[in-house]
């Protein structure tokens, strides 16, 4: 009897099954690979991140309590029924005085710039949705700044401002290293 198919012509199809067995297995652990070092780099990540935010955090706390100093000064200094707040004197350095609905009122000469532009920032953060009492604002560009304001509540009757280069709250926080990494 003769066959059909001769012999040694399906000599190469154990070699053939072998080899897809071998690079569908290689492939898979290939992916496997990939998704396990992804999902140690984001861990990586979220360590580091988490690191350097509790660097600036009490850049940001220091930048807090200047305006709420601030606020207590302002308010102290408006205990009479006569007094406003655009009769009190120039705030400190890096802090300005700003109305119940976020105009400028008292500020250094040489900082009423950013200071317009920081109230200008606010009122138009809450036209968006109302900020609580106490809060931070940005970082926001003004001009070729990038500035961190914080805001404390004065009474009803404004607030107390203090803001800060975000240069110099990364510099003071060593946050530079991050790219050395």
């Amino acid at each position: 009897m003769k066959r059909l198919v001769p012999e040694g012509h399906f000599a190469w199809l154990p070699t053939t099954v072998v080899l897809i067995v071998v690079l569908l297995a290689g492939s898979r652990l290939i992916y496997l690979s990939v998704q396990h070092h992804a999902t140690v780099a984001r861990a990586t990540a979220a360590s580091v991140a988490a690191t350097f935010a509790k660097k600036i955090e009490p850049q940001l706390q220091k930048l807090d309590a200047l305006a709420a100093r601030q606020a207590v000064s302002a308010k102290q200094a408006m205990s009479s029924p006569d007094a406003s707040l655009e009769s009190l004197p120039a705030p400190a350095t890096g802090t300005f005085l700003m109305s119940a609905d976020d105009k400028m009122l008292g500020s250094r000469s040489a900082e009423a710039a950013a200071a317009g532009g920081i109230a200008s920032e606010w009122r138009s953060a809450e036209s968006a949705r109302p900020a609580p009492a106490s809060a931070i604002l940005g970082p926001m560009r003004l001009g070729s700044a990038w500035l961190v304001a914080a805001r404390s509540p004065i009474a009803s009757r404004g607030w107390s401002v203090a803001y800060a280069d975000l240069n110099d709250l990364i510099a003071d926080s060593h946050l530079a290293r991050l790219a050395d990494m």
